[in-house]
């Protein structure tokens, strides 16, 4: 693979050797420190001089590959104190807070330009590749003082007022915070699709998890009457885009009567905004 990588990198063929640094980064696992730290360094380097979207593509590859050896070391990189001012080339001494700052930093650099990663197709899937770690929630860092909390009914509004929404916070590492403002710029950016598909399934998504991690006491009242509102707004859509009835499924029991008819069906052309 790193013959492959050399080759592309010779002949200037930047998809090559993005591709080349993926299967590195996924045969990872048994390697040692120093040729993780090589391919880190590979990675890196080609950051210096890559264009968009493959700089994104870069960001993304190396905040997965740091969320790897996190995952693979979490419970002795538990036992570390943060460093102050670490050295990004070598992970091996970081703390649990500085890995998280680091994927984090990568993954919100990997989302920079949405609208030119649109135009290549990337945007959603560099998206949920951060949303994957975002949404996860497991930092192993103590709560701050003010940590952050979705308890503002626009969580559950419609696509076009969550999007423009601005939501505050004082918890700067929150990591929910940053789900919820990736799922706005996605929806931002598919809100004048002509085909409605990819803003349904993003606004399902958004609602499902705004229901897991919402603390507001009505928050299944609130769920419930936003799938209304988007079954309601898109009739005659194709098929594949019938998604609402694994939400169905996880509806609350007090609100079973309102499931007990079948699930309203995603069809067709928005109705205009009230």
């Amino acid at each position: 693979i790193k013959s492959i990588y050399a080759k592309a990198e010779q002949e200037n063929q930047p998809a090559q050797k993005i591709r080349a640094l993926v299967y590195l980064t996924e045969l990872m696992e048994d390697v040692t420190d120093d040729e993780d730290r090589e391919t880190i360094n590979l990675i890196r380097k080609d950051l210096q001089t890559a264009k968009a979207p493959e700089k994104q593509l870069l960001h993304s590859i190396l905040a997965s590959r740091y969320q790897q050896i996190y995952d693979q070391n979490r419970w002795e990189i538990m036992e570390r104190t943060p460093l102050g001012t670490p050295d990004e080339l070598d992970p091996n001494e970081w703390s649990a807070k500085e890995f998280h700052d680091f994927i984090s930093k990568h993954y919100l650099a990997s989302l920079e330009d949405p609208a030119l990663l649109k135009e290549t197709s990337l945007n959603d899937l560099l998206a949920h590749q951060a949303l994957s770690y975002f949404k996860s929630n497991e930092r192993d860092l103590p709560d701050p003082v003010n940590v952050f909390q979705v308890n503002d009914p626009a969580a559950f509004a419609s696509a076009k007022t969550f999007a423009s929404t601005s939501f505050q916070t004082e918890d700067s590492s929150s990591l929910s915070f940053r789900a919820l403002t990736i799922y706005q710029e996605l929806i931002r950016l598919h809100l004048n699709d002509s085909d409605p598909s990819a803003l349904i399934d993003v606004d399902l998504e958004r609602l499902r998890y705004m229901n897991e991690v919402a603390v507001s006491g009505n928050k299944d009242e609130q769920y419930i009457a936003a799938l209304e509102q988007l079954a309601a707004r898109y009739l005659e859509a194709p098929r594949r885009i019938r998604r609402l009835a694994p939400a169905c499924l996880r509806a609350p029991e007090r609100t079973a009567h309102w499931w007990a008819r079948p699930c309203p069906a995603i069809r067709g052309t928005p109705r205009s905004d009230s």
